[in-house]
């Protein structure tokens, strides 16, 4: 007969979903829509599959001379 291929989805983190082993090697992360992903390889089985995250924003960074720092101040302290 013919095997057919299954996706199988698994929520552990750092994990093999087949041999649940953790020596995983991962590639460049993928953006991919509002996800990015790790292709990944599993050292101890050979298993190769993709780690999602989700991409949520954190914080805004960037670099202020010292007039910009007081404007800053100023607006924060007027609140």
């Amino acid at each position: 007969g013919t095997f057919i291929m299954n996706d199988y989805i698994s929520k552990s983190q750092g994990e093999c979903p087949v041999c649940k082993s953790h020596d995983i090697n991962y590639d460049t992360f993928v953006y991919e829509g509002d996800y990015l992903y790790y292709p990944i390889e599993c050292n101890e089985c050979g298993n190769i599959g993709k780690e999602y995250y989700t991409l949520v924003y954190d914080m805004t960074s960037t670099r202020i001379d010292k007039k910009q720092t007081e404007q800053i101040l100023k607006q924060t302290n007027d609140k």
